[in-house]
């Protein structure tokens, strides 16, 4: 960010910074069934199923297993998403921050671990918006995450501030 450029959109990730899911998310079933090794196989299935939207790609599900050395009969089509808790005080702080500035989340997720979520509901009424990666099409760390979100609130990339996240 130039130093001319002030934060006008706060963006949050969700998972492992606002807190945690309360059981296996499909991507760490997804890594447990590959072959491949951990960090490679972990790699893939945060970006290939959080950026798949199944009612627009049907093929989704063929194109992961591939991707991580899977039969495809092996998806686990009948995941059952975990529950998701925020960190006690994450709601308070997020609201602190949405009286300075606008808060959006910006999460890598895919369709299957969200259904059950509602990550809007639990930070409401202090977040503006939710936007889990499979909805964007785009997964962090790829900047069309951030370049979308942006955009969809009428600002600048340069000033939109992204808290959180890891990609090991």
């Amino acid at each position: 960010m130039s130093a001319a450029a002030s934060v006008r959109l706060v963006s949050l990730d969700v998972g492992y910074t606002l807190g945690e899911p309360s059981g296996t998310t499909l991507t760490q079933r997804l890594v447990e069934l590959s072959p491949l090794p951990v960090r490679q196989a972990k790699r893939i299935a945060q970006q290939i199923p959080h950026a798949l939207d199944p009612d627009s790609d049907v093929t989704g599900p063929q194109t992961v297993c591939a991707a991580l050395g899977i039969a495809p009969a092996a998806f686990p089509h009948g995941h059952r998403p975990p529950g998701f808790e925020l960190w006690p005080g994450a709601g308070r702080v997020v609201g602190q921050i949405a009286h300075v500035v606008p808060v959006v989340t910006l999460s890598n997720v895919s369709h299957w671990d969200e259904r059950a979520a509602d990550i809007a509901g639990l930070l409401a009424p202090h977040l503006q918006a939710h936007h889990p990666s499979w909805r964007l099409g785009f997964a962090k760390p790829d900047p069309r995450a951030v370049q979308t979100v942006a955009r969809l609130h009428g600002r600048d990339p340069a000033e939109v501030l992204h808290v959180g996240d890891s990609f090991d």
